[in-house]
Formats: C-alpha cells, sequence, structure tokens
C-alpha cells in the first residue's frame, strides 16, 4: 500500500477503533461525581427537545428559507430579523396539540431514559412562566400555559429524568444578551451584559431550579460570551446549592468545573478517556423544527449511532424539533418506535454498560461491557451490525474463562465459542438474525484484555493513545470537546529527554509494514525515531502549526508473534502530540 492510499485511511480505521479509558486522565470536574453520574452512565440515551418561537417560522422568513448551517432555530440571526418583528410569531404560537404526557410517554417507549427540554433559546423566548421578562410562553401567547412545567410534571410521573437547556450566553431579544448588531441595534456594552445576567440569566436560572421539582440536567451553550468569569462561578455555585445533584455541561465556560463534555453531531473516534460525555444529534439537519428538510435518519443508522456510542462510554442525546402545534413529525415517530423494540430485544447490550475493552471496534460491529457483580461475573456485549461473511467473532486477547455465550432477545439461545489463535471465538451458528443483533458473553471477572495490539481483519495494527506505556514526561492530553470541534486523544510531553511511547504488537505473519502516524509537529522540521526488534530506524517530521498531520511511510520488516515498537523523539522535540497511528501490511 502506498503512503497516499496509508495515510487516507487513517481517519476512516479510527472510526473503527476504540481503547477502553483504565488508566487514561481524568480531567478536572467536581468532588464527589461519581455517585450522581450513575445514573447517566447506565442511561445511556436521552431525547433532547429544541421547541421555541422558532417552532412556528420552521426556517422561514417572509416567504424564504433562512437558516445558520441548516438549522431553522438560527432563522431570526440569518434573517437579520428585528427584534420587534419577529416577536410577532408570539400571537400566533398556539400548540393547541402540546400533549408533555404523550411526549414523554413515548421518548419511554423509545427506550430513552432522560430528556432535556429548550427553556429558553437564543431567540431570547422563555417556554416558562418567568417574572424576569414577559417574553414568555405564558404571557406573549395565546396557549398560556407553562410549557416547561407540563413537561417536568409529566417526567416526574412517569420516572424520565429531567433537563433543561439554557442558552445563557446568547439573546438576541434582550438588551446586553449579545449577539444583536442588526436593526434595530442592542447596546453590547460590559454594563449591559452584567445587567443582563443580573436581571435575566441568574432570575431565570433560580426559576427553573426552584419551580419544577428535581432537575438531573443543566444543558448550558456557548461556553464564554456575556457572561463574565465571576458571574460563571457565582452562577455555577447558585445552581449547585438549589439542585446539589444537578448534572451540568461544559458550556458555561471559564474554567467552571462540569461533568458532561458535549460532542456535537458526531461521535469521537476514540470517545473521551477518562471523561463523562454524551453526543448530541439531529434527527434531520436542523435542531428546532424545519418545515423544508425531510431528510430524516434511519431507525437503522440511529441504532447503530446509539451502540457506537456506548462502546465508546457515551450516551447518545437525539434531538426531536416539534412543529409549531406541539406535534413530533410523523417520520420521528416510526423511527423512534422502531428503535424502541430493538432496544426491547437487545437493551442488555446498551443500558448499564461500559466502553469496550477491545483495541479494536470492527466494522461489522461494536462491543460493550457490562461489570461484574456481587456474584464475579461479567457480561462481554457484541453488537453486530452485519454479520462476518466466515460467520467468526474473534475475541482477540480476552484473558476471562468464558462461562457461556447467549444471543439476546426472544429468540435466544446458546452461541458456541472455540479457540482461536488470538483468543476466543465465537462461531455464529445459522438462523441468527440477519442484521442487528447483540450476544452476551459471560465472564468470570471483569474483562481483562491483554496489552498487545493485534492486528484486524485487513491485518492493520492499530498504535492509539491510550493502549500506549509511555516514559519521560509523556503524557494523555486532557481532551475538551463542546461543540462541533472534534478533538481526539493524544501524547504529549515530548520535549524532555527520554520521552518515549510504546506499544506491544503481535503481527501475524513476517513480512514488510509501513508506518503510519498522525501528529502534531513542532515549529521547525525534526526527526523522530522507531525502535523494533532492536532496529532503529528515523522517520522526518514536517513542522507543525498545532493541527494533527500525516506523516510516516517508512517500512519495517517485522517478526512474526509478539514485539514492541517504540516511538522516541529527539531532544529538540519532534513531536509536540501524538494522535494515533498504524502498521499496515505491504
Amino acid at each position: 500500500m502506498n503512503l497516499p492510499r496509508l495515510l487516507s485511511l487513517l481517519p476512516l480505521l479510527a472510526a473503527s477503533l476504540w481503547i477502553a479509558p483504565a488508566g487514561a486522565r481524568q480531567a478536572v470536574l467536581p468532588d464527589g461525581r461519581d455517585a450522581r453520574m450513575a445514573w447517566f452512565r447506565d442511561a445511556r440515551f436521552g431525547m433532547f427537545v429544541h421547541f421555541g418561537l422558532y417552532s412556528v417560522y420552521g426556517g422561514v422568513w417572509k416567504g424564504e428559507i433562512r437558516k445558520v448551517n441548516r438549522c431553522a432555530e438560527w432563522m431570526m440571526l440569518a434573517a437579520r430579523a428585528p427584534r420587534d418583528e419577529y416577536a410577532k410569531a408570539a400571537v400566533m404560537f398556539n400548540p393547541v396539540d402540546f400533549d408533555a404526557e404523550r411526549w414523554v410517554r413515548m421518548l419511554r417507549d423509545a427506550g430513552m431514559r432522560y430528556l432535556v427540554v429548550t427553556a429558553k433559546h437564543h431567540e431570547g423566548f422563555a417556554m416558562f412562566r418567568t417574572a424576569a421578562s414577559p417574553y414568555n410562553i405564558v404571557e406573549a401567547t395565546p396557549f398560556g400555559r407553562d410549557v416547561i412545567g407540563e413537561i417536568a410534571e409529566a417526567c416526574h410521573r412517569q420516572g424520565v429524568r429531567l433537563g433543561f437547556y439554557y442558552s445563557q450566553n446568547l439573546d438576541w431579544y434582550h438588551p446586553g444578551g449579545g449577539g444583536q448588531s442588526w436593526d434595530p441595534p442592542v447596546p453590547d456594552t460590559p454594563e449591559a451584559r452584567d445587567r443582563y445576567v443580573d436581571t435575566i440569566v441568574i432570575p431565570q436560572l433560580r426559576e427553573l431550579l426552584t419551580q419544577y421539582g428535581t432537575v438531573d440536567i443543566l444543558w448550558y451553550d456557548i461556553p464564554g460570551g456575556v457572561v463574565s468569569p465571576e458571574k460563571a462561578r457565582a452562577i455555577d455555585a447558585m445552581v449547585r446549592e438549589l439542585q446539589p445533584d444537578i448534572l451540568v455541561n461544559n458550556r458555561l465556560g471559564h474554567g467552571v468545573p462540569y461533568d458532561i463534555q458535549t460532542p456535537e453531531n458526531f461521535i469521537p473516534a476514540t470517545g473521551i478517556p477518562g471523561c463523562d460525555w454524551e453526543s448530541c444529534m439531529t434527527f434531520n439537519h436542523s435542531w428546532g423544527f424545519a418545515a423544508d428538510d425531510q431528510d430524516w435518519k434511519s431507525a437503522r443508522f440511529l441504532i447503530r449511532r446509539l451502540a457506537d456510542t456506548a462502546s465508546k462510554g457515551g450516551n447518545l442525546l437525539l434531538n426531536v424539533g416539534p412543529d409549531a402545534y406541539g406535534r413530533f413529525p410523523e417520520p420521528v415517530t416510526e423511527r423512534l418506535s422502531a428503535v424502541g423494540a430493538w432496544l426491547r430485544n437487545y437493551g442488555e447490550a446498551i443500558y448499564g454498560t461500559r466502553a469496550s475493552c477491545f483495541a479494536v471496534q470492527p466494522e461489522w460491529g461494536r462491543f460493550t461491557v457490562r461489570p461484574a457483580g456481587p456474584d464475579g461475573r461479567s457480561e462481554l456485549n457484541v453488537i453486530v451490525f452485519e454479520p462476518p461473511a466466515d460467520g467468526r467473532i474473534p475475541l482477540p486477547g480476552l484473558a476471562n474463562a468464558i462461562l457461556g455465550a447467549r444471543l439476546l432477545g426472544p429468540e435466544a439461545r446458546e452461541i458456541p465459542v472455540e479457540a482461536g489463535p488470538d483468543g476466543p471465538v465465537l462461531m455464529l451458528p445459522s438462523g441468527l438474525p440477519a442484521a442487528d443483533f447483540a450476544i452476551a458473553v459471560t465472564l468470570r471477572g471483569d474483562p481483562a484484555v491483554t496489552g498487545v495490539q493485534y492486528a484486524g481483519a485487513d491485518g492493520v495494527i492499530p498504535l492509539l493513545p491510550a493502549a500506549a506505556v509511555c516514559g519521560g514526561d509523556v503524557r494523555h492530553a486532557r481532551v475538551e470537546i463542546s461543540g462541533l470541534r472534534a478533538q481526539e486523544p493524544h501524547l504529549i510531553g515530548w520535549g524532555a529527554a527520554g520521552a518515549f511511547a510504546e506499544w506491544r504488537i503481535r503481527v501475524p505473519s513476517a513480512g514488510r509494514y509501513a508506518l503510519g502516524l498522525r501528529i502534531i509537529g513542532a515549529r521547525e522540521p525534526r526527526e523522530l525515531r522507531a525502535v523494533c526488534g532492536g532496529k532503529v530506524t528515523v522517520l522526518s517530521v514536517p513542522a507543525g502549526k498545532d493541527e494533527p498531520a500525516d506523516c510516516g511511510g517508512i517500512l519495517l520488516d517485522l517478526p512474526a508473534g509478539e514485539s514492541t515498537l517504540r516511538l522516541e523523539a529527539d531532544a529538540s522535540g519532534a513531536v509536540v502530540g501524538f494522535v494515533r497511528g498504524v502498521l499496515s501490511p505491504r
């Protein structure tokens, strides 16, 4: 395989790789989190609802589609709509078909365990009764009902965890809310910002956290912005005083401690080792209702994204944008029903599970782990998207005794297990479902996998940060994701003498392998040494610009069996960050 072809496969390979986060560096988060996080870590699946005045417009302003990045809830900004003119939608906002009990029942039937609903989005309109501003659904609309209150009551009655989205750093309606620079312009001075925070944000957050019983999640948006560092700390102190067990995301900003990271519309290639996270994802392309957007994700797509997220230790927060009448689009209800049916059969492989213990998440499916209980038994769940053609499911490097394997669902049956060259192998019998099924493998003790990196079906051996043994000052970097930025786990600290990272690898057959790396280079071109089997090979590392780049292309003659591959930086620090690598047979 030539170098360009090899490096072009790196992103695709990364999408199917995952290293268990054991020993990974934990982000700086609040103390005493584990008890508060327990329900979130078990839930794995939740619903996000974007509902507001933008639901009336559906992304259409004066007969024209106006969106930002295909998102209809940003229409006020896209159209540069004057505040007072945009606000006229309130007199038309009468969601007569809104039924909180039906909403919550539907998400429960879909297998979702929690709900996050927009209390106030960037348009500044509150979906609850608030004394801070008359610009709210109770006072400004013919509907006159507290949507947030009714949703909270339904969640509490039906046993669904409740979360509120609140846009604290962007408000196009209230003076000082930031971002409103068009006609009529709204003052954006430090004094106006502080006044906005003091008179709108803090009072409304206090109302949300005192009027609706237990609130499980507070979902901020757009970190930084109009909320100063001092105000952010004051908000955080108030929130945690009012709701001590609440979970907060990482979008308040200014270094305020948080509980949950929030990648948006993507699933990190290797998860976020050592952190709790959820991927929020749209059902079509818009968060709010978009009249023209009928590009709905299929039930199969959603099931596989849910499995992918769980296999990497995260949750999936799937968004729905109801229309102005309070109705969910019919394709949404159909697909949610199908996802719920799948979870009723195979939910054991999703709920209460943790990230995969394997280095490789194959193309045909995903792995999740259920930790050992009082009886000392754990479960390794094998979620099969498309069964391998040879009917063999390898479990490379698995060191536990296997006590049994069974197909989950109504057609439960035993699955045979045989010994393979790299570990146990599940032998899929005939008569299994054609696709999207799950197998539970019962183990003695928590899953234990050797530290060896095995080749996948294509012969490629992964070199990922979490699997590395590090020396010198090399260590795991803290990964911070809040939105669309797809930062990956990487290794830093390569500047000191003796800095290295090494991997134990098992080569299936002796031969020549191409080493491809994705790294962040130093300011000037440098060298990196690859050491394997007593042989030293020098790589040229291009100058970096704080962004990952592909390099490598050197060829290594590797013996069959186990060996160690070490990467060493020169004394001047050739590498700023190591992102990932692969060994690919030639």
